[in-house]
């Protein structure tokens, strides 16, 4: 279960103070989020969390504000998937009702424990809303349901706005739970159903249908309770009952076609599903066993025409099924194509119809759990007509296509993911854009690791190969060089500047006036500005062999003094021996200043000398051998050094074995001769 401890009364304190202020609906949700995901430990991941409805804290007032603000926080913490896992709300009430639990207000710890052990959940999202003269309220807390913790609280003000206010107008609902006012007075009245508020005495087939609910043990027994249940209409007080069939129908998967056909006769008569608790709950049944069939399926298209918003609910329990062959595979392809002439027509959503965004990241949205290839379909066919109308709308496109690309374990599909991100790039630009161009090349590039984190980095990298593919980054990087060019130097961050520059420099993107050519970087080591020679160097440090073409200028530029910059110079010329190992530089000046800076007082400079020779290996043993034999018995640090490097060189280091006995014999260094015996067995193992 969830472990972690939070600095409770900071967050809150913080969050109180932020909360003076009435914001807009969608400012106060995304500050929600943003707490919750801060409440989350970075070692942890997919958090299950199950989010309680909202309620009123006037108990006698229903008002849609309610499901309104549940239904935003649930869609926008389903974004994250990789910080949380969402427990489907329709499972939550059936579970709560099967086991006669009523949740409301901020829930105590004590609640949340008993909630936990119902549910396969970590922690419990519960709040309130107050409505006040000119904004609501919201309180919510985050409860761990293993030891009842509160994890973390929040506070904030919406603004009431002209379409906040119709959420906020009271529905006579006579305090009766999960059947909204709207509904119960839009239906006809049954022939032995009394109104909403009458007592449980006035249903006498309740008692019958929960006692038959008891023993599911046959199929003869469902039957009896399907036909005495299908009696009692799923409307008003009685229908209530219902609530407890479908429940425990759904806990024991008993699929009743009698049942099921009754249900769906209630299910397109609903005049406002959105704001009706029966339609989810009778889809999540109809969509239980294999997805729904192609009579459900017509009905379904009647019903969402009629939903006014979160339709990407009835979109994933709709496409639920997983399509496993091609087949099945072909009929939901044609139930999207379906879908979209909805679209087409106008007729999706009420009271007025969707734009094509809504109705397009909708559908992603609702697809984005079920089989792959559907979302695959769905953005391939008709992520064209997605426009840039909304900057929110626009930047979906890229959290679909990188779902679709980590998901995606076929090359070929990846390399068509790869296509589409092109595509998206090279056609929309907003603020954001060459922040998500960055963050996908990231996302690609492997690290360059340091000799602390070698060994890490190395594995981290190569799980990063497995899931981005370096072929299709380079395809990236042909396609839009021009944009990552363009947006190296847009960041207002100049350390976000440097990485997108060095990226470019790696990926050989040539940056006019930014990242310099060959023939300019030698120009500018021969002058004398040193803040140009420094910007340069740290450039070419990055270019692995291409300053091969200016290697007599780099071995200039060691020779360089200056009183003035004494302290700057010295660091550069450490970077330009990094870059003469980087080319393998062969040349004996270059080889023996290495040799010299070995023994230097700066750790720095002895560091990079010592690497490059490395490096460049071989082509630096002449010199190497020819260092030690010049050295006393005084130079013990020097002759260790050499020695060592030496003996990295392996068997093309045997001309050094008769240097090494002869030293072996004259020091009592135990540090050097443990040195030598361990070139010599490097050199005669090879």
């Amino acid at each position: 279960m969830l472990r972690y401890a939070l600095l409770l009364f900071s967050l809150f304190y913080a969050t109180t103070l932020s909360a003076q202020k009435a914001k807009p609906h969608q400012t106060v949700v995304d500050a929600m989020v943003a707490q919750l995901r801060t409440a989350v430990p970075n070692n942890k991941s997919n958090i299950r969390i199950a989010i309680v409805p909202f309620t009123n804290t006037k108990a006698d007032e229903k008002i849609q504000y309610t499901d309104y603000i549940t239904e935003t926080l649930t869609g926008k913490l389903a974004q994250h998937t990789n910080t949380f896992q969402l427990f489907e709300r329709g499972r939550l009430d059936a579970i709560l009702t099967e086991n006669k639990l009523m949740l409301s207000g901020l829930m105590k710890p004590s609640e949340a424990i008993k909630i936990g052990e119902l549910l396969s959940v970590d922690a419990l999202f519960s709040g309130t809303i107050t409505k006040l003269k000119s904004y609501i309220e919201v309180n919510g807390r985050l409860l761990d349901v293993a030891s009842g913790e509160i994890l973390t609280s929040f506070s904030g003000r919406v603004k009431i706005d002209k379409n906040i206010a119709v959420l906020t107008q009271p529905l006579a609902i006579n305090n009766q739970p999960n059947v909204q006012a709207v509904t119960t007075q839009t239906q006809p009245k049954e022939k032995g159903t009394e109104p909403v508020g009458a007592t449980e005495n006035a249903c006498p087939l309740q008692h019958t249908v929960k006692d038959k609910l008891s023993d599911l043990s046959s199929e003869e027994k469902i039957n009896e309770l399907v036909n005495t249940a299908t009696t009692i209409p799923f409307d008003l007080a009685c229908g209530k009952i219902h609530y407890d069939v479908i429940s425990r129908f759904i806990r024991y998967k008993v699929d009743n076609k009698t049942y099921r056909d009754f249900l769906l006769k209630t299910w397109v008569q609903i005049p406002h599903p959105s704001q009706d608790d029966r339609s989810l709950y009778m889809l999540e049944y109809l969509a239980l066993f294999n997805g729904i069939d192609d009579e459900e399926w017509k009905a379904w298209l009647q019903v969402i025409t009629k939903v006014e918003y979160y339709h990407y609910r009835y979109i994933s329990l709709a496409f639920k099924n997983d399509a496993k062959d091609e087949s099945q595979q072909k009929k939901l392809f044609k139930r999207i194509d379906e879908y979209f002439d909805l679209q087409k027509q106008g007729a999706l959503g009420k009271p007025t119809a969707l734009t094509y965004n809504q109705s397009f990241f909708g559908l992603m949205q609702g697809l984005d759990n079920t089989a792959l290839t559907l979302s695959m379909y769905a953005y391939e066919n008709y992520r064209e007509g997605a426009t840039a109308e909304l900057v929110n709308s626009i930047s979906q496109h890229m959290l679909y296509l990188n779902k679709l690309y980590e998901k995606n374990t076929d090359k070929a599909a990846k390399s068509k993911v790869m296509d589409w991100m092109i595509d998206y790039f090279k056609k929309f630009e907003y603020e954001k854009t060459a922040d998500q161009l960055y963050d996908v090349a990231f996302r690609f590039a492997p690290e360059v690791p340091q000799e602390w984190n070698e060994k890490m980095v190395a594995e981290k990298n190569k799980e990063k190969a497995e899931k981005f593919l370096m072929e299709d980054l380079q395809k990236l990087i042909r396609a839009c060089s021009d944009l990552f060019a363009r947006y190296a130097t847009q960041s207002p961050y100049p350390s976000q500047q440097q990485d997108r520059i060095i990226f470019c420099v790696r990926y050989q993107i040539p940056i006019a006036g930014v990242i310099p050519t060959m023939d300019e970087a030698k120009s500018i080591l021969k002058g004398n500005d040193i803040a140009e020679q420094e910007r340069v160097i740290k450039l070419l440090l990055w270019m692995d062999t291409r300053p091969k073409a200016i290697e007599n200028e780099l071995i200039q530029f060691l020779n360089k003094k200056s009183i003035d910059q004494k302290e700057k110079l010295i660091d550069l010329q450490t970077d330009v021996m990094v870059i003469l190992g980087n080319i393998k530089c062969e040349q004996p000046q270059a080889i023996k200043a290495l040799i010299g800076t070995l023994m230097a007082t700066e750790t720095n400079q002895s560091y990079a000398a010592k690497k490059s020779l490395q490096q460049i290996g071989k082509a630096a043993l002449p010199h190497l051998i020819e260092r030690l034999k010049q050295t006393t018995i005084h130079d013990g640090g020097l002759r260790y050094q050499l020695i060592v490097l030496i003996g990295q060189n392996g068997a093309a280091a045997k001309q050094a074995l008769p240097l090494f006995k002869k030293i072996y014999q004259e020091t009592n260094n135990t540090d050097i001769r443990y040195a030598i015996e361990a070139a010599e067995q490097s050199i005669n193992e090879q």
